[in-house]
């Protein structure tokens, strides 16, 4: 490492902790009342509530729902985006809240990986059962596959006029670089306790056998995710079957096929909620900001570094070729 590039990681170090101090500070000090924040084992903060008032819970769901958040570069002060661990403990704390009265998912994503799209559901389905609290669900530019299917455990869904939604449905991806190998003399090489233990693994061609095989995983997932679909709507399974083939809908459309409530711009939805839950309730957003900026830093000045034609490729198919089974619309 040269001395400017020591210098830059000086400079990039002192900026970001000015900006998280701002930030921390930012947020204690503003608001019309007072809020409350829990410090993880991790040393980050989690969402703040507040303390005295009634209030219905904001929780904004955007970006891919993944196990961790998405790195917003050098000079955040915190990462932004799904942030699983965080929503889920919030949840846990909202249950426990006698303030809270209910929540609202403002969400914004293409959807994202089975597990922890089901596992948030489920947490939903929790907080309503012990709570007795509505959810109410708003889709933005695009609610899509996974974020369909955590909004299907709502009270009731709409969406703006211009939203994308639907693409109910499962797909697991995957790369074959076994032509690839072949041209450039590179053979890989797994030993195997058993025919189907290297399957998927890019540099071997899949058999049939192995196929059947992941579209056996596929198909679990897609019965499980019209299940929840079709209970979130009230509707019959082989109805919702039948909407369910991976297609996006509009927001007109959706509501057309009883996929949604109903339109409304998100001010309108606000006043919806408002006088659903009674005036005296506030209609909460919280803040979410980590205090564990130098491992931030770190970690993200360490990704920072220059790389290859050749890695860049191979990082972007180990994102979108990860063989996890996913909730996710990958149209764009």
């Amino acid at each position: 490492m040269n001395k400017k590039q020591v210098w830059g990681l000086v400079v990039a170090a002192i900026i970001f902790v000015v900006v998280g101090i701002i930030g921390v500070v930012t947020n204690v000090v503003s608001g019309s009342f007072e809020t409350a924040s829990t410090i993880f084992e991790d040393g980050t903060y989690g969402y703040d509530t507040p303390v005295a008032e009634d209030y219905v819970a904001v929780l904004d769901i955007s970006g891919t729902i993944q196990a961790s958040p998405e790195d917003t570069g050098v000079f955040a002060a915190a990462t932004t985006g799904y942030d699983h661990d965080t929503l889920m403990s919030y949840l846990d704390r909202l249950m426990d809240d006698p303030n809270n009265k209910g929540i609202v998912l403002t969400l914004d994503t293409p959807g994202g990986t089975v597990y922890e799209s089901d596992e948030f559901y489920l947490k939903l389905m929790e907080y309503k059962e012990k709570t007795g609290n509505p959810i109410y669900s708003y889709m933005e530019s695009m609610c899509c596959s996974g974020g369909y299917y955590i909004a299907a455990a709502s009270n009731e869904m709409y969406a703006n006029r211009n939203t994308w939604t639907g693409s109910i449905g499962v797909i697991i991806s995957s790369y074959n670089y076994a032509g690839l190998f072949d041209k450039i003399g590179v053979e890989e090489v797994n030993i195997v306790s058993g025919d189907n233990k290297a399957m998927g693994h890019p540099g071997e061609k899949m058999t049939p056998e192995q196929e059947a095989i992941f579209q056996g995983l596929v198909d679990e997932a897609y019965e499980q995710f019209v299940d929840v679909a079709a209970k979130g709507r009230n509707m019959d399974v082989a109805k919702m079957k039948e909407l369910a083939d991976g297609r996006v809908y509009t927001a007109k459309q959706a509501t057309e096929n009883g996929l949604i409530d109903g339109i409304k711009s998100e001010e309108e939805f606000m006043d919806y909620v408002q006088g659903a839950v009674g005036e005296d309730v506030t209609i909460y957003t919280p803040t979410a900001y980590s205090t564990d900026y130098f491992s931030q830093l770190f970690g993200m000045a360490k990704s920072t570094g220059s790389l290859t034609e050749l890695q860049l490729i191979q990082q972007l198919m180990e994102k979108e070729g990860s063989g996890v089974p996913m909730y996710v619309y990958s149209g764009q």
